[in-house]
């Protein structure tokens, strides 16, 4: 796969490392003998570099969710930031004091900004716009996951006056930005969104690539958190009007709990695939006998008759793993998908009194998962009963599925009718998470926050 980029990436990792991938990108300074891409094929080049748009989403949310767990015997083998994000401890001693999550999305801040940077001379045209839309995509990416790992919910009408992030609008790694607020961010992130719906076609050639309706979906999950259902309805719509395939879990030819992994490699054949990405780090790595498991009253909660159980689950002796990723290997899937999408829309119908609509979706959904005529039909007609449901059925159908679980906790504990109280037992002491607890924020690595001067989040 795009075998004509492949040695530019072999030297354009080489500047990036001194540029991107430094621990401390805030300060890091450019070397002048380094060469700076100037031509459409260069700037494509740097988007298609899957090492840093698509490769190392952020994961460590996921072991917060009280879903999963370690035995007494592997929670002592974790790294300490691990072992504190599992613990819901105040102060997470981050390895190197310098967090992978925040690192991973400003480098890709930082490349989309240096895209930007390099096609402001040319002249506007079909490709510079495609260019242009692609990294737009990309910092808004970027910011959406940000804001739901170091940035308390978004509430509107709050948000204006609760921190945001350092929003870097530039490649010039000389200017250090203070911390914006919560609008400020959510805004970027839309505005970022909207212009790549209108410079980007329908679908391209590969499934890494930023596309107008993988803009469209990411403008559907961000209206989701911002509780603008109507919009996200919108969103969801123009999505399924250009992609609405779901994938039949019953289709032994595209998923088979007998291969080594039950769904297709990279995504490639997937047909619910609308952007590809994943995350691979240290002990959020799915597959069987690792040593992070799922609660098993939560494994358990599947009927035998739902194929997700099979899909997704492994058990080998006393440990259940989560094998069943979209990547089509042992990385979590952390792109977007259109069993996603339908979801945002039946949410959001349920939330508006479209019952009948948001049945129809959620039924829609159950079909392709259960044995052919086995799955079962919602027929609830109570508002408040059929989102719990919605929520229910949305964590089976995503665990480990991008950070889907941890952005659900805290959207959803601002309402009293779905907030949930995380409880877990280490080493024979219990903990527990209450609801818009501080601790879902998580804290900036103390060396941003030594070379930056930003604000700390208080937890």
């Amino acid at each position: 796969m795009r075998i004509n980029t492949i040695i530019f990436y072999i030297l354009l990792a080489t500047v990036f490392c001194n540029i991107s991938c430094s621990k401390d990108w805030l300060n890091e300074k450019p070397s002048k003998n380094l060469v700076v891409p100037s031509s459409i094929k260069d700037m494509q080049a740097i988007l298609d570099n899957d090492i840093v748009f698509n490769r190392g989403f952020s994961s460590i949310p996921i072991i917060c969710t009280d879903y999963v767990r370690y035995s007494d015997a592997d929670f002592g083998s974790l790294l300490q930031e691990d072992q504190d994000a599992y613990t819901w401890k105040k102060t997470i001693n981050y390895e190197s004091d310098q967090s992978s999550d925040w690192t991973f999305f400003y480098r890709m801040i930082e490349n989309a900004n240096l895209v930007l940077d390099g096609v402001k001379e040319m002249e506007s045209n079909h490709e510079v716009k495609f260019i242009q839309g692609q990294a737009h995509f990309f910092r808004a990416v970027g910011y959406y996951y940000l804001s739901q790992t170091f940035c308390k919910p978004y509430v509107k009408g709050s948000a204006n006056h609760e921190l945001g992030l350092p929003l870097r609008l530039t490649s010039n790694v000389n200017q250090v930005e203070k911390r914006s607020n919560l609008q400020q961010v959510y805004d970027l992130i839309l505005s970022d969104l909207k212009f790549a719906i209108e410079n980007l076609p329908n679908t391209v050639m590969y499934n890494t690539r930023a596309s107008k309706t993988s803009a469209l979906a990411m403008l559907a999950k961000t209206n989701l958190i911002m509780q603008d259902y109507n919009e996200a309805i919108d969103y969801a719509n123009a999505v399924l009007q250009v992609k609405n395939e779901l994938l039949d879990f019953n289709n032994e030819q595209l998923v088979s709990s007998s291969n080594t992994f039950a769904f297709p490699y990279l995504g490639i054949d997937n047909p619910e695939i609308i952007f590809f990405a994943m995350g691979f780090t240290g002990n959020q790595w799915s597959g069987k006998g690792d040593i992070l498991q799922v609660e098993p009253s939560f494994y358990e909660s599947y009927s035998e008759k739902d194929k997700r159980k099979a899909f997704y689950f492994d058990v080998t002796d006393d440990r259940i793993n989560f094998v069943g990723s979209y990547s089509g290997d042992r990385y979590l899937f952390q792109g977007i998908s259109t069993n996603e999408i339908y979801f945002i829309r039946s949410e959001c119908y349920a939330r508006l009194n479209n019952i009948q609509e948001a049945q129809d979706d959620l039924n829609l959904i159950l079909k392709n998962r259960y044995i052919t005529g086995e799955a079962p039909v919602i027929e609830e007609n109570d508002k408040i009963k059929l989102l719990k449901i919605i929520f229910l059925e949305r964590t089976k159908e995503f665990p480990r599925f991008s950070n889907i679980w941890w952005e659900d906790l805290r959207r959803l504990n601002l309402e009293p009718e779905f907030q949930r109280t995380m409880k877990r037992t280490v080493n024979g002491s219990e903990i527990s998470l209450a609801p818009n607890d501080p601790l879902y924020i998580f804290p900036i690595p103390i060396k941003e926050i030594s070379l930056s001067g930003i604000e700390q989040n208080k937890r």
